[in-house]
């Protein structure tokens, strides 16, 4: 089942720079519970490991924390693309691409940090200057 966490004091981010305004924050394991929880909320956003420096991942509803979410790390070798499920952090992934022999261009400073956050807040740069992501056609 869902944990979930009912904001009584603010939630801010690593920095302490901004404090978060969702009341309730949510951690999924599946994608069913993902669906009940979207389906229920009037707002709704993800957060990450709350490394952003600004309210781009916040909302006045509820938050999703995928950290419960399965990694679901999936290499193809022979087309070299890997995909990554919501629950993936860094180091994790890291680690599953290591072992087949591959890296990423651009990577996380710290290893918790989620790669689907990462990607939703362009943490690490424009995808035209590392060329991590294919570009939208």
């Amino acid at each position: 089942m869902t944990e979930q966490q009912t904001r009584t004091s603010r939630l801010s981010n690593w920095a302490g720079n901004h404090e978060y305004r969702a009341t309730a924050i949510h951690h999924p394991e599946n994608e069913r519970e993902v669906q009940e929880l979207v389906r229920r909320a009037t707002a709704v956003q993800a957060l990450g490991t709350g490394h952003s420096f600004n309210a781009i991942s916040d909302c006045a509803g509820v938050q999703l924390c995928l950290d419960h979410m399965p990694a679901a790390i999936i290499i193809n070798a022979q087309d070299m693309t890997a995909s990554v499920g919501g629950g993936s952090t860094y180091g994790a992934l890291a680690e599953e691409l290591a072992r087949h022999g591959f890296a990423l261009a651009n990577l996380a400073s710290l290893p918790h940090i989620s790669v689907a956050g990462a990607i939703a807040t362009a943490t690490h740069g424009p995808v035209t200057a590392t060329a991590t992501y294919p570009p939208p056609s």
